[in-house]
């Protein structure tokens, strides 16, 4: 019974959390879009060409991902 009691506050602030990310996601500003990829050392090539390509595929789609600007 004791912990049930204490498990309440961590389910309402659970559902709150749930809530408020939902009413997030709703806004209709442009997208923005970060990436964490290496840009020294040995895989700085790779990171370069990741963001490139990221770059190609989004002006591909006329500068926009699920219909919102990015």
């Amino acid at each position: 019974m004791q912990s049930i009691r204490f498990a309440w506050p961590a389910i309402a602030g659970a559902l709150l959390a749930a809530a408020s990310i939902g009413t997030q996601a709703q806004s209709s500003g442009p997208i923005k879009v970060g990436l964490m990829l290496p840009y020294s050392g040995t895989y700085a090539a790779l990171g370069n060409a990741i963001e490139n390509g990221f770059k190609l595929y989004v002006q591909e789609q006329g500068g926009k991902l699920g219909g919102r600007e990015v």
